[in-house]
């Protein structure tokens, strides 16, 4: 019985919501890679939220249908279910709903480099939130436009958003939250400072969390990690990262975190052009992913390897590796 005939029956025989369980399955099977999936899950909720005139929940599903489209790159159904819902929630007075479509949107601009656009519409997330007083969503809100003006090179602003993200966090004692605030501290004294010897305070991070068995705070900081590595092209330290990482989740036995290992370990070895290391880690994949999870990440990753198999190495294609590892990387990450 595969996840999606599971949770339907255990809601059944609940009594459950099955549009709130198809809601949940479909943000489930987007971290799962299976966007084919969750895009049909979220169109059935869609049409059951019309029946039910739960405009709000129609609102929100239609935010997470667009934010779904954009991982595979389908910018314009992206915009247009998310720009809908913009609308809508304007109109109905939706605040909060209102705040989390500028939030999806920001995002979705993001990806597409539009960098100026995207932070206009987490500005006004953000805004929203704090009129209305929503704290929980405020860090997803703060950290994307904490990267924006990263990128921007205003420093001083993102300073004052770490600041924020760390008052949220020692409020809600939220680790995740922390983790993020870290993360853009290290970026930014990194790219101020131009010295690697920033970044080890994410490795302080791995170290603490994993002394104190904060093993999701592990997984979400390594991630983060990894992304921010193979940003700066040091290779060498996400292979070191991963195999770590990898170790710590075979040992509590987390099989989807095994899975993205794997398919980041076989890209990471494509560039690093040992083929059996790469195979090994190729092979595990397959015989652990009996769901067929990140259908299209990996098929890039079978011509990749079959390229590397047929020529003997990955030159000339390695810069488009990494771009596929950065954007696997970044479509897994809590941050994104």
């Amino acid at each position: 019985m595969c996840i999606r005939d599971r949770a339907l029956t255990v809601a059944k025989e609940r009594n459950l919501r099955q549009d709130k369980i198809k809601n949940n399955l479909a943000l489930t099977y987007t971290q799962l890679g299976n966007y084919a999936k969750a895009i049909k899950l979220l169109e059935e909720v869609i049409k059951e939220k019309e029946r039910m005139n739960d405009f709000q929940g129609w609102t929100i599903a239609k935010v997470n249908l667009g934010s779904i489209c954009s991982y595979y790159g389908d910018f314009q159904r992206a915009n247009e279910n998310i720009d809908v819902a913009i609308k809508f929630a304007e109109e109905k007075l939706f605040m909060r709903e209102l705040a989390g479509a500028h939030s999806a949107k920001g995002l979705v601009l993001l990806k597409e480099k539009k960098v100026l656009k995207a932070q206009q519409h987490l500005e006004k997330a953000k805004s929203i939130l704090e009129q209305i007083n929503v704290k929980d969503i405020l860090p997803e809100v703060l950290v994307r436009l904490g990267f924006i003006f990263f990128l921007l090179g205003e420093y001083e602003r993102v300073e004052t958003i770490i600041d924020t993200i760390e008052k949220i966090a020692e409020e809600q004692k939220s680790t995740l939250f922390l983790v993020w605030s870290i993360c853009l501290e290290t970026m930014v004294k990194f790219e101020k400072d131009q010295d690697k010897s920033a970044l080890k305070q994410i490795d302080k991070v791995l170290d603490i969390s994993l002394e104190f068995n904060i093993i999701p705070a592990f997984i979400q900081a390594s991630i983060l990690a990894l992304y921010i590595y193979a940003a700066i092209e040091d290779i060498e330290q996400v292979n070191k990262i991963s195999i770590r990482t990898l170790k710590v989740v075979k040992e509590k036995e987390i099989k989807i975190v095994q899975i993205q290992l794997y398919i980041i370990l076989s890209f990471i070895n494509l560039i690093l052009n040992d083929y059996n290391t790469l195979m090994n880690y190729y092979n595990n994949l397959l015989k652990l992913n009996e769901e067929n999870l990140y259908p299209d990440d990996i098929k890039k990753l079978n011509c990749f390897v079959e390229h590397r198999r047929k020529t003997g190495n990955s030159v000339g294609i390695d810069n488009e590796i990494r771009n596929v590892l950065i954007d696997f990387l970044q479509r897994i990450s809590p941050w994104f």
